[in-house]
């Protein structure tokens, strides 16, 4: 890859250009305003060009029509026709090795927006590799920076029931036990692909997060999770299982009590270190873990407690996603270094 800094020709400077496949919006916009940063000009490919690229081979990219079909808003970055540029950024190493054998001339890099390691935990050994998945080796770790209209603060608590924002919510690890959980905590789960509530638009989140007890999550990982960084953001309590916190090692960020509220407290320890074994374990602690849910959420009807948590978990998100000089140039060392140092 060549080196970041950007050419100098007269007063003028020439920014890098940095091109995205097609991916989750305020992910996508995340990436850019930390490659806007460090010199890169960025630009996505369209529908039509990955449409175009798919008829070659090309595997990857997900397209703004149906992130719109799910209630997000369209990426503000330039669109583009052509993979052409100093660096091509996928989120999936096999995607990725499709286009290279497109365009082999391509500096290509992965952009981890999935939780978990069996499938990633090897990715930063191929391409340089942005990401807030802390089990991939060889990686630039982040908690990526909140992008868009800033969210308000809630001046008080919620008092509608808790809500999880969570596309096809059935299918995830949980899921089984949905309805178990909706029927003793009250949890409206919204979302796209058969979630119970069905789908609410992006810029109606803000409005349902000022209003409900507590943003509860019912998956077992996640990287970051968009609607986790917008329930930070607003000063909703999350409430997380204790295996997400272990599986994604995000504990400087949810510390139980302080920033967050946890459950399945030290019923899932197992897992972590025999995956094969998951649906077993779920099955046996299930209902013990259930009941621990319901009491905790009950505890954030607590007005002084309820704030207690949300803003602590404000002032600690806050802080550990603020986009610093000092990230930056970590992030431009990064890809200079990376190929002389892996």
């Amino acid at each position: 890859m060549e080196n970041i800094e950007t050419e100098v020709h007269g007063d003028a400077k020439k920014s890098m250009r940095a091109v995205l496949t097609g991916m989750d919006t305020k992910p996508a916009m995340s990436l850019a305003l930390m490659l806007e940063s460090i010199g890169y000009e960025v630009f996505m490919l369209t529908d039509s060009a990955m449409k175009n690229y798919h008829k070659k081979g090309y595997t990857g990219g997900v397209e703004a029509a149906l992130l719109k079909n799910m209630g997000y808003a369209v990426a503000d970055i330039k669109p583009t026709e052509s993979v052409e540029g100093d660096i091509f950024f996928d989120l999936k190493l096999k995607d990725l090795q499709s286009m290279l054998k497109i365009h082999p001339e391509l500096n290509g890099a992965l952009y981890v927006i999935n939780g978990g390691w069996d499938d990633y935990e090897d990715y930063g050994n191929y391409f340089p590799t942005i990401t807030n998945n802390f089990w991939i080796k060889n990686a630039f770790h982040v908690y990526s920076p909140m992008v868009g209209k800033p969210m308000k603060v809630k001046d008080k608590p919620g008092t509608e029931p808790p809500i999880d924002l969570l596309h096809n919510a059935y299918n995830w690890g949980f899921g089984t036990y949905l309805d178990d959980i909706i029927a003793k905590t009250g949890l409206r789960v919204f979302g796209s692909y058969g979630s119970p509530m069905g789908l609410i638009h992006n810029d109606d989140v803000e409005e349902y997060l000022h209003k409900t007890i507590a943003f509860v999550h019912i998956k077992s990982s996640d990287c970051p999770g968009w609607a986790l960084w917008e329930a930070f953001a607003t000063g909703t309590p999350v409430v997380v299982p204790s295996l997400f916190i272990k599986r994604m090692h995000f504990e400087d960020l949810y510390i139980d009590g302080e920033t967050c509220v946890t459950w399945g407290d030290n019923l899932f320890e197992d897992i972590l270190h025999e995956p094969g074994i998951f649906k077993e374990f779920i099955d046996r602690e299930m209902p013990k873990a259930i009941e621990e849910l319901t009491q905790k959420v009950e505890k954030l009807k607590d007005p002084e407690y309820n704030t207690k948590i949300g803003m602590g978990g404000h002032k600690k998100w806050k802080e550990l996603t603020e986009w610093t000089e000092a990230k930056q140039q970590a992030l431009k060392d990064y890809l200079n270094n990376y190929h002389a140092q892996v």
